[in-house]
């Protein structure tokens, strides 16, 4: 099984009907663990913990009609990155 989890949550009208804890068990028999990050701080932690880049995206990629950079973070960060670990 293959998993790709970033945020957990359940809508207000579902709660408290086991649903989140019942996808948590499920992932725990994962196979591998699929992450998506573009914070700077986030990507290094997740090369220290020996997850692999997949795929990057530079955000020089994104241009306006007039050729502007669209996406210009304020932390230094150039890219998205998808990393991959096994379990």
């Amino acid at each position: 099984m293959n998993i790709f989890r970033d945020i957990l949550s359940v809508a207000e009208q579902y709660q408290r009907r086991g649903i989140a804890r019942k996808m948590l068990e499920k992932w725990q028999s994962a196979q591998q663990v699929l992450k998506v990050t573009s914070y700077d701080h986030c990507q290094k932690n997740h090369l220290a913990w020996l997850y692999a880049v997949v795929k990057e995206v530079p955000f020089t990629r994104y241009h306006d009609e007039r050729g502007s950079q669209l996406i210009k973070p304020l932390d230094g960060t150039k890219s998205v990155k998808l990393f991959w670990k096994p379990i």
